[in-house]
């Protein structure tokens, strides 16, 4: 019987490989063209090793997991309202952290569903996975935007400002001191009044980590904006009233704001040693897209492989960690099938791969971290409803013996 995922290996015949080596040579060229063929060789190695048992797979990289954890981007808005029975979304959370070990997730808090209604803060949609993390210790990450939070379409704006505004057009910069940016800063002010008065400062101490706005520097399709990095970092300045301990997430979207994320960090660094040892940059990694497979040469590569030209290495992300002194972890490690790809998400050799290429290649190998699932929420229904195969117990004996390993 044919492989069902055959269609989305990342394994070539040698002509496949050599032909799409020597056109991705020729396209990017010079010194960027021969480290484009170093990381297909690393790239073809992990799709190989990507093949291997869990036992044998684990033994042989043991030390390049020492230091890793498996986490998890969590959205309750995967369960449609009135799609699923009353508390499965709170049960999934609960599966991940009980029966996989996950101990870091990351809740993102959406404008649109905290207020709802203008004027009016309503934690009610997450006050259950918020009390479920606290009463049991995870190590949560809240991205609270104000404008951007995880998941698609990543602008998640209530319907009523774009009649209290006038919003800015498709792909402008958004600077501070524009409307929207007042509105959203606003907003932020009593989300955050909102989690003191609920939790209060000793319970909100706790919180690992907050992120500011998702992938800030990408144009996102909804509108196509760039946030400005001034703005970014009013934000974080905002979060840090109330949050001064926790570390500080920023995300990119796979190679491409390397370098805006690094000037929004020493930017930080400069205006306040406060920050010193809590700045992290999340790394985006979605390698199997319909996108992605629309191109002759990108489909047989990940975003680790192939950039566009200019963009830094990830061993140049690695240096500038070190000489900035911020931490690195894997935000959203793609193990979710999109559109009409029936893998990742499925299938115990991708989801061996993502780990590999992200701990190998992005991760500081020195320093505790974290790959975060992503896709969770539909592993999670599966195994509930008693839907999962011999890959997603596979999958799950993986992430439930990475943590075991590194004490998570």
């Amino acid at each position: 019987m044919a492989d069902p995922l055959a269609r989305w290996n990342l394994s070539y015949t040698r002509r496949q490989f050599l032909g799409v080596s020597a056109a991705g040579l020729a396209l990017v060229g010079g010194g960027e063209g021969l480290e484009y063929g170093r990381e297909m060789l690393q790239q073809e190695r992990a799709w190989r090793a990507a093949a291997r048992p869990n036992d044998e797979f684990l033994r042989t990289h043991a030390a390049l997991f020492r230091h890793v954890s498996v986490g998890a981007s969590f959205a309750p808005e995967q369960w449609p309202p009135g799609a699923h029975a009353p508390g499965e979304p709170l049960a999934a959370l609960d599966w991940a952290a009980r029966d996989l070990g996950i101990r870091q997730v990351r809740l993102g808090l959406r404008w649109q569903r905290v207020e709802w209604r203008r004027g009016q803060v309503d934690l009610s949609m997450y006050r259950p996975f918020l009390d479920y993390a606290f009463d049991n210790n995870l190590a949560i990450c809240l991205n609270l935007g104000p404008m951007r939070t995880f998941r698609w379409p990543e602008e998640h704006l209530p319907r009523w400002l774009a009649q209290a505004i006038d919003m800015p057009p498709t792909g402008a910069r958004i600077k501070p001191a524009t409307p929207l940016t007042e509105a959203a800063s606003d907003y932020l002010g009593r989300l955050l009044d909102a989690l003191v008065a609920e939790y209060g400062a000793e319970r909100l101490a706790s919180v690992a980590m907050v992120q500011p706005e998702n992938e800030p520097f990408y144009p996102l399709r909804s509108h196509k904006w760039v946030l400005d990095g001034a703005y970014v970092k009013d934000v974080i300045g905002q979060l840090n009233t109330v949050f001064p301990r926790s570390r500080i997430l920023t995300t990119t979207a796979g190679r491409l704001n390397f370098g805006p994320i690094q000037d929004l960090f020493a930017g930080l660094l400069a205006d306040s040693p406060d920050y010193r040892g809590r700045l992290v940059m999340g790394f985006d990694y979605h390698y199997k897209t319909p996108l992605r497979d629309s191109f002759p040469i990108i489909k047989y590569t990940d975003p680790i492989t192939f950039q566009r030209v200019g963009y830094q290495t990830c061993e140049g992300n690695r240096e500038m960690a070190r000489s900035l002194g911020y931490g690195i972890e894997v935000t959203e490690g793609q193990a979710e099938p999109f559109g009409d790809l029936d893998a990742p998400g499925n299938s115990v050799r991708h989801f061996r791969f993502m780990l590999l290429r992200c701990a190998d290649r992005v991760l500081q190998r020195d320093q505790p971290s974290v790959i975060r699932i992503w896709g969770i929420e539909e592993m999670a229904k599966k195994a509930l409803a008693g839907l999962t195969t011999g890959e997603h117990a596979a999958i799950f004996d993986l992430v439930r013996r990475v943590n075991a390993a590194a004490g998570a």
